[in-house]
C-alpha cells in the first residue's frame, strides 16, 4: 500500500510520485479544485469548463470500473518479488492487458489513461491518421484485446476489428456520461494502492512512433520514466536558471492544443495538472490548429502557457494581432520541429517570451534549462554532466563543428534517465540529434538537426525518406534521388539523372514527367504528410552531382547542404513553407487535373468529397467522407487542405474564365466552411458566382434547388412513426396552476426573459432549463446580472443536453421524472448562424423530432411552443400579408437558418395533426433591446453596429433601404417573451378568446410582428439628439451612407482598434444587400396574434426615447 510519502503530502517526494496517487490525493483534500478546462461549444467566445479533481477522479473511477468488469487482468505472482529487469521486458509488459481508444483530443484521452492503470490495464493511443496496415501492425505488436472508439470513428473502428480477428470493440460514451452528467448515483471507488517500487516498471500507456521508419512501432511510457518529469522540480538551478519544465508548466495555466494520442499532447497536459499544480486548457477536439483558434484560446480560456507546434508559430509571427496576444502571456512554448529564425527573433522583439523544448516519444524530455537572455532563444542551456552526455564528433556544418547527443548510463538503476526505462539493457542512448556549440557562451547548444534519415518539418511531423528515394532511383533513366525538407512544411524531390541528357528545361520536364508515376506510387505508400507534389520536384544539375561515400551511398547531410539553395528557391516558387499561394492543375495524388462538376451544389459538393478523400488518402485508412461529413472530424490535415485550396483555385478559374485571386479560396475558408456541402454552397455562391440561379437559390441539374431537396428529405424523416393520436387523447390535460415547464436555450437574449417571467408567473412552480453547457447556471447568474433580471432563479432547475440526441441526451432517470413532471415545452434554442446551410442545421431539425417525442411520452397533453422566424416567409411575393396559418411552399426561405425554421415548424405541423401532439408557432421579426435601463440590444448585431459606425463616420443613415425606407416593425425583447408565453398557454391570453377556441388550446402561427409601425426618420432624429451634432453631422440616404462605408473600409484594414469603432466594415455585405433590396415593404397579419395576446394587442411603436434608452445602454457615448 502506498505510504504517506508517496502521496500528494505537503512535502511530495518528487520523482517518487505516481499519477493516480496524485490524482485520489487531490480528489480527497481538493475536489473542487479546477484540473483542467476544455472549450464549452466550438467557439470559443462560449468560453472554457472548468473540471475540478473531484469530478475527474470520480470519471476515472466510473470508467476503471466498467473495464475491470469487461477485461479482467489475469491472475499473476506477486510483481513485487520480480527481478528489475525482468519487469522491463516484454513478458512483464503483457501481463497487463492492452487497451486501445481514439477519438476527437478530448478529455476522454486523459479518462481512459488513468482507467486503465487503475484496472491494471494499459492504454494503447493510436494516431486516427495511421494507415490500415499501421493500425494493424500496433494491434498486433501489443496484443490488442478491444478497441474503444468515439462514435465519429465508427466506419474506421468497424474497418480495423475486421482485419483483426478476436478484437472487441465498444463504442466508447460521451464525454458528459463519463463525467457522469445528469446522473445521480455516486461513482465507484477504485483504490490503486501501488507504491513507486512496485509501480515504477509498470507501463504507464503506448504510444508510438510517427512511421517515419517504415512501420509505427509501439512505444511504452512507465511509470518511472513519466516520474523523471516530476522530478524536475527538484532539480538544482544551473548558472542561475530554472529547468525548463519547471520554469515553463509552473508558470500558470496551460493552453495545450496538441494532439493526445500524441506524446508532447499527454505529457504536457498531464503533468502540468499533476506534477506541477497548474491546470491546463484544452484545444477544440473537432478543429484543425490555426492562429485564429490559439488567439481565441489565448482570449477566452484565460491561459498564461501555450504549448505549440512550430508550424502555426512561424503563421502568427507574420500577424501583428497574433504576436500581440502571445506577448501577453507568461510563456510561449514550441516543440517537435525547427522554428526559422527570423519567425523566432520577431516574436521576441516583440515582448514574446519563447522557450523551446526537444523530446521524443522513446523518452521524457531531457533537464535543459531556460537561459534568461531572450535573444538566445533558440538555444539550449544543458548542464552536459549532471545529464550524462557525451558529445560526439559528427562532422563540419555551416554552423561549425556537430556533435551528435548520446546519453550515458549512470547506474543500473535507471533513477533520472528516463531511455533507460524503455531500454532496461543499453549502457546507453543515442538521440541521433546533432547539435553545435554556441561561439563565446559556456554549455549553451543549438540543434542543427538529426544524425539519420529522418526529416523533421515544421509542423513537426517526420519522415524517413529512404523507401521514396529508393523507389525513384529503382528507375533507370535515374541514378539517384534525395528527399529534403527538414524545417520546411512538406517534402521535395531532387533526382539526379542516369546521364547528363535532362540539361534543357524541356529535357528536365521530361524527366519529371517519366519518374512521377513511380512518385505517385510511392505517395500512395507513405504516410500523408510524406507525400510529395510534383511542383516540389526538380532535377539536379550536371555540374553539381551529389556527394557519395567510397561505397558508393549518398552522403545526405552534405547533399542536403550542397542543394540548400536550390531547395529555397524551389520552395519560394511554390509559394513558401506553407504553400499558401502556389498554382498548377495536377492532382498532388494522381498528376491528373481535378474538373469541378458545377451543374449544381450538391453535384460540387459529391466532386468536394471525392478530391478531399483523395488528398487526405481516407481510402487507404478505411475512413469515409459524405457529403455531411466534417473534414477533419474524418482525418483531413492541414496539408490536404492547402492543396485543395490550390486545386480548386485553378480548377474553378479554368471553369470560369477567371483569374482567381490567392484569397478567393484560401485554406481558411475551408475551415470555415468544412464540409463538402458547407464549401459546395459556398464556392457556388461566392466563387462562381450566379451560376445557374433561379429565385436567389441555386438550382441543380434537374432545375430542382438541391437545399429544397435536403429539406424535403429531413422533413420525410423526421415525421416517420408519429405518435398515436389516440393515446394522446387518453391523456389529462396540462395543468394550469403549478406547472412544470421546459424551456430551451435559456442563457441567450430572449432566453433569459423567457425564464425571467416564468420565474414571476405565479401560475409556474419549476422552470427545467435545457443548455448545452454544464455551467449554464453560472453564466444565466452572470447575463441575469448584466441585464438587471432575478439572479436567485429559486424555480429553476438546469440540466445539460444535447437536443440532438436521442432521450435529449439525458441520463434516463432524469427523463423519466421530465415525463412525469412536464406540462409545456418552449422551444427556444436555435443557432443564429446565416451562413450554415439546412444541411448544417439537421441536428436542431432532429431536436424539434426529439422534443415531440418527450410530449408524446409525458404523462399529460404537453403543448410544444416553438420560437420561429420570420426568415421562414422572406420570399413571400404575394400582394397579401404573410397570413399566419402554415406556408409548407419549401422555396420561401433563402438561406439554411430560414429553412431550418420551416422544416421545423412543418415537422410540428404534422406531428399535431398526425400524431396528437399540440403546437404552436411565433414566427418572430426583429426582436430589439430591452424596454428597461438594464441590459442592452446585443452589440453584434446589425443596428447597434450601424449606430456604432455612424459616430466613427459622422453619419447616420435617413432610412434603412429596401423594405424598411418608412417603417420600422421592431419588438421590444420582453414583449416578444412575454408573446411566446401567451401562445405556449402558461401566461393568460385576451379576455374573449375562447368564443370558437378552446381557451387551453396550443395551436396555430403566430407572428411577433410590432402591429404599430414606428418611423425611422424619428428614431434616427433620437439617435442623432442623443450623440449631438458633433458626433453625428448629418443624415444621409442610405446609399451615400454605405459609400461612407466603403471608403472608410478601405482604410480601416484589420486593424483591431479601428474595426472596433467601425464594426459596420464586418458588415458591408449586408448594408450593401439594404442598398440594393426592393422597395416594397413586405407586411404579416396580425389579426390572431393581437387577438389572442394581451400584450400585443396594447403594443406601441418603438419610441425616440425608447431609442435613446437603446444607446444610453451600449455606451458608445464613452
Amino acid at each position: 500500500m502506498a505510504t504517506a510519502t508517496e502521496t500528494a503530502t505537503a512535502r511530495p517526494q518528487f520523482g517518487r510520485r505516481l499519477l493516480p496517487t496524485i490524482l485520489d490525493e487531490m480528489a480527497r483534500t481538493q475536489p473542487g479544485r479546477e484540473m483542467l478546462s476544455m472549450p464549452r461549444s466550438d467557439k470559443a467566445s462560449d468560453g472554457w469548463r472548468p473540471i475540478t479533481f473531484g469530478q475527474f477522479a470520480d470519471a476515472v473511477n466510473r470508467v476503471a470500473a466498467l473495464l475491470i468488469k469487461r477485461h479482467p487482468r489475469p491472475q499473476t505472482d506477486d510483481t513485487a518479488a520480480i527481478g528489475s529487469m525482468l519487469r522491463a521486458s516484454d513478458e512483464y509488459t503483457t501481463r497487463f492487458p492492452t487497451l486501445s481508444y481514439v477519438g476527437p483530443s478530448d478529455v476522454r484521452y486523459h479518462i481512459f489513461l488513468l482507467a486503465c492503470v487503475k484496472a491494471g490495464c494499459k492504454a494503447l493511443l493510436i494516431s486516427p491518421r495511421n494507415s490500415l496496415q499501421a493500425q494493424l501492425n500496433l494491434f498486433d505488436k501489443t496484443s490488442c484485446g478491444a478497441l474503444y472508439y468515439d462514435v465519429s470513428f465508427k466506419d474506421r473502428a468497424a474497418v480495423w476489428i475486421k482485419g483483426r480477428v478476436g478484437m472487441q470493440a465498444f463504442e466508447a460514451a460521451s464525454v458528459a456520461e463519463w463525467l457522469g452528467e445528469g446522473s445521480t448515483r455516486p461513482a465507484p471507488v477504485v483504490p490503486y494502492e501501488r507504491t513507486f517500487e512496485e509501480a515504477r516498471w509498470d507501463p504507464l500507456f503506448v504510444l508510438h512512433t510517427s512511421g517515419s521508419t517504415g512501420l509505427p512501432k509501439p512505444v511504452v511510457a512507465r511509470a518511472g520514466s513519466f516520474a523523471t518529469i516530476d522530478l524536475s522540480r527538484a532539480v538544482p538551478d544551473f548558472r542561475g536558471c530554472r529547468s525548463i519544465f519547471w520554469d515553463t508548466f509552473g508558470a500558470g495555466r496551460v493552453f495545450s492544443p496538441m494532439p493526445l494520442f500524441h506524446a508532447a499532447g499527454l505529457y504536457v497536459s498531464l503533468t502540468s495538472s499533476l506534477f506541477f499544480d497548474q491546470p491546463f486548457a484544452l484545444g477544440f477536439p473537432d478543429k484543425p490548429l490555426t492562429p485564429q483558434t490559439v488567439m481565441d484560446a489565448v482570449k477566452h480560456a484565460n491561459v498564461d502557457v501555450v504549448v505549440l507546434p512550430p508550424a502555426i508559430l512561424e503563421e502568427m509571427s507574420h500577424m501583428p494581432e497574433a504576436v500581440a496576444a502571445l506577448a501577453k502571456l507568461e510563456r510561449v512554448t514550441f516543440g517537435g520541429g525547427p522554428l526559422s529564425q527570423e519567425a523566432g527573433n520577431t516574436l521576441v522583439g516583440r515582448g514574446v517570451r519563447l522557450t523551446n523544448i526537444i523530446a521524443a516519444t522513446e523518452m521524457a524530455p531531457l533537464y535543459y534549462y531556460r537561459q534568461t537572455d531572450p535573444k538566445l532563444w533558440n538555444w539550449f542551456l544543458i548542464n552536459t554532466e549532471a545529464t550524462c552526455i557525451d558529445w560526439r564528433k559528427f562532422g563540419e556544418s555551416e554552423d561549425g563543428t556537430l556533435y551528435e547527443q548520446v546519453i550515458l548510463r549512470k547506474a543500473k538503476d535507471p533513477g533520472d534517465q528516463a531511455p533507460f526505462y524503455v531500454f532496461p539493457e543499453a549502457t546507453e542512448y543515442s538521440t541521433k540529434d546533432l547539435y553545435f556549440k554556441h561561439p563565446t557562451v559556456p554549455n549553451l547548444w543549438g540543434y542543427h538537426g538529426r544524425s539519420d534519415d529522418i526529416i523533421v518539418f515544421s509542423n513537426g511531423e517526420k519522415l524517413n525518406p529512404v523507401s521514396i528515394e529508393a523507389a525513384v532511383s529503382r528507375l533507370p533513366e535515374v541514378k539517384s534521388a534525395l528527399v529534403v525538407g527538414q524545417g520546411y512544411f512538406q517534402p521535395a524531390l531532387f533526382v539526379e539523372p542516369a546521364d547528363d541528357a535532362a540539361a534543357t528545361p524541356e529535357e528536365q520536364e521530361a524527366l519529371i514527367a517519366r519518374v512521377w508515376p513511380a512518385v505517385e506510387r510511392a505517395n500512395r505508400e507513405t504516410v500523408a504528410h510524406g507525400r510529395i507534389v510534383r511542383e516540389l520536384v526538380a532535377v539536379t544539375r550536371p555540374d553539381k552531382p551529389f556527394p557519395r561515400a567510397a561505397k558508393g551511398t549518398i552522403q545526405r547531410f552534405a547533399a542536403v547542404k550542397l542543394y540548400a539553395e536550390e531547395a529555397a528557391a524551389l520552395y519560394e516558387n511554390f509559394g513558401g513553407q506553407d504553400g499558401f499561394d502556389r498554382d498548377g492543375d495536377e492532382d498532388p495524388l494522381n498528376g491528373g487535373s481535378f474538373v469541378p462538376d458545377l451543374s449544381s451544389d450538391q453535384a460540387l459538393a459529391q466532386s468536394l468529397a471525392e478530391l478531399f478523400r483523395r488528398l487526405a488518402g481516407l481510402k487507404e485508412r478505411g475512413a469515409t467522407l459524405d457529403v455531411d461529413t466534417d473534414f477533419y472530424t474524418a482525418g483531413v490535415d492541414s496539408l490536404a487542405t492547402i492543396q485543395a485550396a490550390r486545386i480548386l483555385r485553378k480548377a474553378l478559374g479554368t471553369a470560369t474564365s477567371k483569374k482567381l485571386p490567392v484569397d478567393a479560396v484560401a485554406p481558411r475558408l475551408i475551415y470555415a466552411n468544412p464540409t463538402p456541402n458547407l464549401l459546395s454552397s459556398y464556392l457556388m455562391r461566392e466563387v462562381v458566382s450566379g451560376h445557374s440561379k433561379q429565385n436567389g437559390h441555386t438550382s441543380g441539374i434537374d432545375g430542382v434547388d438541391p437545399s429544397i431537396k435536403i429539406m424535403q428529405a429531413q422533413l420525410d424523416k423526421y415525421t416517420q412513426c408519429l405518435p398515436d393520436p389516440a393515446a394522446q387523447k387518453q391523456k389529462p390535460p396540462a395543468r394550469t396552476q403549478g406547472q412544470t415547464v421546459i424551456v430551451t436555450g435559456t442563457t441567450g437574449g430572449l432566453g433569459s426573459y423567457l425564464l425571467e417571467q416564468l420565474q414571476a408567473s405565479p401560475a409556474v412552480a419549476k422552470v427545467i432549463c435545457l443548455n448545452r453547457t454544464e455551467d449554464a447556471r453560472e453564466r444565466q447568474v452572470r447575463g441575469n446580472t448584466e441585464r438587471g433580471l432575478d439572479t436567485a432563479l429559486a424555480k429553476a432547475e438546469f440540466l445539460r443536453a444535447d437536443l440532438s440526441e436521442p432521450r435529449l441526451g439525458l441520463a434516463s432517470e432524469v427523463y423519466e421524472r421530465l415525463l412525469a413532471e412536464t406540462d409545456r415545452i418552449v422551444h427556444n434554442a436555435w443557432s443564429v448562424n446565416f451562413n450554415m446551410s439546412i444541411a448544417t442545421f439537421e441536428p436542431w431539425v432532429r431536436g424539434v423530432r426529439y422534443l415531440i417525442d418527450l410530449s408524446a411520452a409525458c404523462a399529460r397533453r404537453v403543448p410544444i411552443a416553438f420560437v420561429s422566424s420570420i426568415a421562414a416567409v422572406e420570399g413571400w411575393l404575394g400582394p397579401e400579408p404573410v397570413p399566419e396559418r402554415q406556408l409548407p411552399d419549401l422555396g420561401l426561405p433563402g438561406m439554411g437558418y430560414g429553412q431550418s425554421k420551416l422544416v421545423a415548424s412543418l415537422v410540428l405541423d404534422e406531428a399535431r395533426a398526425r400524431g396528437g401532439v399540440p403546437s404552436a408557432i411565433v414566427r418572430v421579426g426583429q426582436i430589439a433591446g430591452p424596454r428597461s435601463r438594464r441590459g442592452e440590444w446585443t452589440r453584434r448585431e446589425w443596428l447597434p453596429t450601424l449606430v456604432r459606425s455612424s459616430l466613427h463616420l459622422g453619419l447616420l443613415p435617413s432610412d434603412l433601404g429596401g423594405g424598411m425606407a418608412a417603417d420600422v416593425d421592431w419588438v421590444p425583447v420582453e414583449d416578444v417573451a412575454t408573446l411566446v408565453l401567451e401562445v405556449a398557454g402558461v401566461l393568460p391570453r385576451r379576455e374573449g378568446w375562447a368564443a370558437g377556441e378552446d381557451e387551453d388550446k396550443v395551436e396555430g402561427y403566430y407572428h411577433g410582428i410590432n402591429p404599430t409601425a414606428a418611423k425611422w426618420a424619428l428614431l434616427a432624429q433620437g439617435i442623432r439628439g442623443f450623440y449631438g451634432p458633433g458626433r453625428i453631422r448629418g443624415l444621409v440616404p442610405l446609399s451615400e451612407w454605405v459609400a461612407a462605408l466603403e471608403r472608410s473600409a478601405a482604410e480601416t484594414g484589420a486593424v483591431e482598434d479601428q474595426v472596433e469603432r467601425n464594426p459596420a466594415v464586418k458588415l458591408l455585405d449586408f448594408y450593401q444587400a439594404l442598398v440594393e433590396g426592393g422597395t416594397e415593404a413586405r407586411t404579416y397579419e396580425l389579426a390572431r396574434t393581437v387577438g389572442m395576446s394581451p400584450t400585443f394587442a396594447k403594443l406601441e411603436a418603438v419610441t425616440p426615447e425608447l431609442m435613446v434608452n437603446w444607446c444610453r445602454q451600449w455606451g458608445f457615448c464613452a
